[in-house]
């Protein structure tokens, strides 16, 4: 219901706007953000960095679950009393893993949300940059399968891609 509610207020919008560009009031735009995310080298380049870590997580993973087994086996060895003392330990390592789990996905998700934010940011600076520079009244922002049709030639996500790449590349170079 409520995407229903946003894709009828952004229609209505869209064609205001569209009439007033008609009259010649108007300069509107729009890009694609699936594209915009897809191309810029900031969301790239952290895409890389999460991989390599998520890498890193499972080998934590792999080691500590190996340590658990290979204290399981041990114990197998071992007395009655020494293998109840040795199930406390194991106990344990599997009570450290299942912390490292939910932690690992905790830090994970509110580095991506912050990372998602500061890019929403940087996009939303670079739409407004691009729209006083150039006299836009409007740029709006869709994602695939949401605009049934769009004239390509109002479409300026490329541009956008490339300001924002640029921006980034700037700042890798301090």
């Amino acid at each position: 219901m409520k995407n229903m509610t946003i894709l009828v207020s952004a229609a209505i919008l869209l064609a205001a706007a569209s009439a007033a560009v008609g009259a010649g009031k108007s300069k509107i735009a729009y890009i694609n953000v699936d594209r915009v995310l897809e191309q810029y080298e900031k969301t790239k380049s952290a895409s890389d960095k999460m991989e390599m870590e998520r890498k890193q997580h499972l080998e934590q993973r792999r080691e500590m679950l190996e340590e658990i087994n290979r204290l399981k086996d041990a114990a197998d060895l071992l007395s009655e009393e020494a293998r109840r003392e040795k199930q406390k330990v194991v106990d344990r390592k599997v009570k450290q893993l299942y912390q490292y789990e939910e932690e690992t996905q905790k830090k994970n998700q509110r580095e991506g949300r912050n990372f998602l934010q500061e890019v929403q940011d940087e996009i939303q600076e670079v739409l407004e940059l691009k729209g006083d520079r150039d006299g836009y009244d409007y740029i709006f922002i869709y994602t695939e399968g949401e605009l049934g049709y769009r004239s390509k030639k109002y479409d300026i996500t490329d541009e956008v891609v490339d300001m924002l790449n640029k921006k980034f590349s700037a700042e890798s170079d301090r």
